[in-house]
């Protein structure tokens, strides 16, 4: 893939993972106005498909099938992709299928899995709602299925807008509920619908990508006992975030009434710079892995090198941009009757542990995309093992001093153990190395960009609040700090300081290959 051509395939999926996530915040809003931190029953029935989501659909699936179709593209032919998309399909829908079945029937023990602390009453409201939503899963993993052959040809966009139209269903259900007071059951079935929308957008861009559904031969049988070989491993590996957030989730059942909620609502905030960047970086990257791989193993230690600059340099500025503006995320976008002043507070501190582990929660995408590119099946269930374990005793040790506070530090602590391990078994088994040299002086100079800018950022930020209050009438101040309308002057600013980051990274001495097309010289393919 040439330089230019990676950019404007990590831009296409970045924007569209943008406008997604934006649904995904009014999503937000009016789910807070219509249940505010009641909404811990129907955020356990909804976390379930969810987690299968990501965990199953748009992170196995793809890691162990977008290498195989990749192969089957450059040593066979577009007819034997097409046959193994169709084969995967019957094969991974049966078995969601027979899923979804079995949690119908076991609905309510599955609930008090994953809240056992959970009374009957929030038990009963759930059960529902989950014996609905849990059909999510088979159209998502359909989408995943396609989207995989979409990725191997470098079809980025529609994969990464489709989340958007789930989030529409979402809001338009939302807000019907919400005017005509109908209980959150009705909302499920929207949900539903959006997720045949999606389908019916993949199986379009799949034909007009040039594959069909064709019977599969010896060689289809051949590719997909492979498919399967990496699958078990890869839900293993990119597993770790969800399960730490389902340990979470049964942790935070046994707390006040509202931390599954505010845990939720904080994390959601997590997944914004995730999705448009981290995620958004490694889906472009897998494929790209997958073909270096197959050539010049020795260039992924470049590769990955460079990986780990651009994401360090983008996710600690957007880290701590974030930060410093935590209280007015929640005041100015959730505060209602439903999400107090003190809940306000206690979703920012959430936050802000959370942001405290952004750029290690990022860079475990990419370590995991280049473990799949490699079709290692075993490096992933190490760094599982030390993600889960790690976040497991945390969460014991700290939820009693620190209740919430606990389970979110826990993970964040799980995630850079697990950066650490992941690290340490791409240099042991594949030489993955790094230039700690280039790095320290990457860093250092970084560090003095943050400084000035963010500094800058903070001091603008400060004058301004204080020039409102200085000279505007309690109401208009109360306005523009306090409501929606605070993003109107604070927007432009963090936008204009994002923007002399980026065309003053020269200046620093900031050299970065998937950036600039460059990095310290070298010529890559």
């Amino acid at each position: 893939m040439s330089k230019p051509a990676f950019v404007r395939r990590f831009t296409s999926v970045s924007f569209a993972t943008m406008v997604s996530r934006a649904f995904g915040f009014l999503r937000e809003i009016l789910l807070s106005r219509y249940l505010g931190v009641g909404a811990d029953a129907f955020l356990v029935a909804f976390r379930i498909p969810n987690m299968l989501r990501h965990i199953f659909v748009e992170g196995a699936l793809s890691a162990a099938l977008v290498p195989t179709i990749v192969q089957a593209e450059q040593d066979k032919s577009t007819n034997q992709a097409s046959r193994l998309v169709t084969v995967s399909l019957v094969i991974f829908e049966a078995v969601v299928l027979l899923l979804c079945a079995l949690v119908v029937a076991n609905a309510s023990f599955v609930v008090t899995i994953i809240a056992p602390g959970f009374d009957v009453g929030r038990i009963s409201t759930a059960v529902p709602m989950l014996q609905v939503m849990i059909f999510l899963i088979f159209f998502l993993s359909s989408n995943a299925i396609f989207a995989g052959a979409l990725h191997a040809r470098n079809y980025f966009f529609v994969p990464a807008i489709a989340p958007a139209i789930l989030n529409v269903a979402f809001i338009i259900g939302t807000t019907i509920c919400l005017y005509q007071r109908l209980e959150p059951l009705a909302l499920t079935y929207m949900l539903i619908l959006g997720g045949m929308a999606q389908l019916a957008l993949h199986v379009f861009m799949y034909k007009r990508a040039g594959y069909s559904f064709m019977l599969p031969n010896s060689t289809t049988w051949s590719m997909m006992r492979s498919v399967l070989g990496k699958l078990g491993p890869a839900i293993a590996g990119m597993s770790i975030f969800e399960v730490n957030l389902l340990l979470d989730n049964q942790f935070a059942s046994t707390l006040p009434t509202g931390s599954i909620s505010l845990l939720h609502y904080s994390s959601r905030f997590m997944g914004v710079p995730l999705g448009v960047f981290s995620i958004a970086f490694a889906t472009v990257l897998l494929p790209h892995f997958a073909r270096v791989g197959r050539d010049n193993v020795e260039r992924l230690s470049f590769y990955f090198q460079e990986a780990l600059k651009t994401v360090f340099w983008i996710t600690v500025p957007v880290g701590l941009l974030m930060a410093l503006v935590t209280d007015k995320i929640f005041m100015t976008i959730y505060l209602s009757k439903h999400f107090t002043m003190i809940h306000v507070l206690q979703a920012q501190n959430l936050l802000l542990i959370f942001l405290s582990g952004l750029f290690f929660l990022s860079l475990n995408k990419i370590i995991m995309s280049l473990f799949y590119a490699l079709h290692d099946t075993r490096g992933p269930w190490w760094i599982s093992a030390v993600g889960i374990i790690s976040n497991l005793g945390f969460n014991l040790i700290l939820i009693g001093p620190l209740g919430a506070y606990g389970l979110a530090l826990a993970t964040v602590i799980s995630a850079v153990l697990q950066v650490c391990a992941g690290f340490f078994v791409l240099s042991r088994r594949h030489n993955i190395s790094l230039d700690r040299a280039e790095l320290t002086d990457f860093f250092s100079r970084a560090a003095v960009q943050f400084f000035i800018l963010l500094g800058a950022f903070y001091g603008i930020y400060r004058f301004v609040t204080w020039f409102i209050f200085r000279f505007c009438s309690a109401n208009l101040a109360h306005m523009l700090t306090d409501t929606i309308c605070f993003w109107l002057w604070i927007a432009p600013i963090g936008g204009t300081i994002w923007i002399l980051i980026l065309i003053t990274r020269r200046l620093f001495g900031l050299r970065q290959y998937f950036i600039d097309g460059e990095s310290a010289g070298s010529d890559v393919n």
